[in-house]
């Protein structure tokens, strides 16, 4: 499958998908060390050997909800990878609405569970609770991974109306997907752009 198109997972699209493909506690406080985006999340995630199979599951817009954790429950039982969580996960955009989400995460995966990738949506931040404090729990907002022969991109592509400069969302992220794929796409099998909003053009 080398050489295929991009593959496009949005939060507004998606609350539960389950794939399969062939072929930071430092920062974040009481963050599980299983979730978010840190190095040594996705070097778990990096490690596994290229020629395997791999399987993940993408959910969304959460919200802390009690469907969530039941999800949650039932992905505890599946043999799956990681988790991509596609933003608005937060049941408010505070610490406190982030914490109770996470609280979710802890009771439900534990420590030992799959990881979690963090995408941050429109929901996740806000002027109490910016970007920059969304990446101090969670890590980078924007980044690359390999897994199993395969790229991922992680991009923040919403923000609050609270939070933009005029331009709307910005489309900074555009310019950061042409960066990453001209460095990074020749090497991946299948390309995944994770977004928590679905662009109207890529």
């Amino acid at each position: 499958m080398k050489g295929t198109g991009l593959l496009l997972l949005a939060g507004s699209w998606v609350f539960l998908a389950v794939g399969h493909l062939g072929g930071h506690l430092g920062g974040g406080g009481g963050l599980p060390p299983n979730v978010g985006n840190w190095p040594e999340v996705l070097s778990r995630l990096e490690n596994l050997p290229r020629e395997r199979a791999i399987s993940f599951a993408v959910v969304g817009d959460s919200h802390g909800s009690p469907t969530f954790r039941r999800i949650l429950e039932e992905l505890k039982k599946k043999e799956i990878d990681f988790i991509v969580h596609l933003g608005d996960f937060a049941i408010t955009p505070t610490r406190e609405g982030h914490e109770f989400s996470l609280e979710q995460v802890r009771d439900v995966l534990g420590p030992d569970g799959p990881p979690m990738i963090m995408v941050m949506g429109n929901h996740d931040v806000d002027v109490g609770f910016p970007v920059g404090k969304f990446e101090e729990l969670y890590g980078p907002s924007s980044f690359s991974f390999s897994c199993g022969g395969n790229l991922f991109i992680v991009l923040p592509n919403c923000l609050p109306k609270t939070l933009r400069n005029g331009d709307g969302d910005g489309r900074s992220w555009k310019k950061e997907l042409e960066k990453i794929l001209a460095e990074r796409r020749p090497e991946a099998g299948r390309t995944f752009l994770l977004v928590h909003s679905p662009p109207s053009i890529l």
